[in-house]
């Protein structure tokens, strides 16, 4: 087992690049993300994602969370 999903890198930004396209009749620029991520381990397997991956057991403990609070609870109904 080992360390799990985390977030790491440096100088992130997202900017518009100089590459154009055209949907629909419409011109636009493309966008980059850019980013630095070091690779501490040697043969360590690295997943790059946009986002934490959301589980199946991340919303059932949401909503277990939610039905213990009234505001929220009065709202969602579990069946």
């Amino acid at each position: 087992a080992g360390k799990g999903w985390y977030r790491a890198g440096d100088d992130i930004s997202y900017v518009a690049g100089t590459r154009r396209f055209v949907k629909n009749g419409k011109a636009g620029l493309y966008h980059m993300l850019r980013f630095t991520v070091a690779f501490p381990h040697v043969d360590d397997t690295c997943y790059i994602a946009m986002c934490y991956p959301y589980t199946y057991g991340d919303l059932q403990r949401f909503l277990a969370g939610v039905s213990t609070q009234a505001v929220r609870a009065a709202r969602v109904q579990r069946s």
